[in-house]
């Protein structure tokens, strides 16, 4: 009976590290997608190479990404 117990506990850990290394895919997907948005999909009355190079499109992406660092070490940390 207490190997059961065991078991099921084993499997309820098993199953919430699962759910955090996916909602931290799934954090990762969104950043990159709506950061590529913001970098790529700017103004279009603009050239191409002034709306990359422009650092105000990059604010987003670095702050944010603190965050997503932060939640990196939370899945995978120690």
């Amino acid at each position: 009976m207490e190997n059961r117990y065991i078991e099921n506990n084993r499997y309820k850990a098993a199953q919430k590290r699962v759910k955090e290394i996916k909602g931290f895919y799934v954090h990762l997907l969104v950043y990159i997608l709506v950061n590529l948005f913001i970098i790529l999909g700017g103004s279009w009355d603009e050239s191409f190479s002034s709306r990359f190079l422009d650092l105000e499109n990059y604010i987003t992406a670095f702050l944010w990404g603190i965050g997503l660092l932060a939640h990196w070490a939370g899945v995978f940390g120690t």
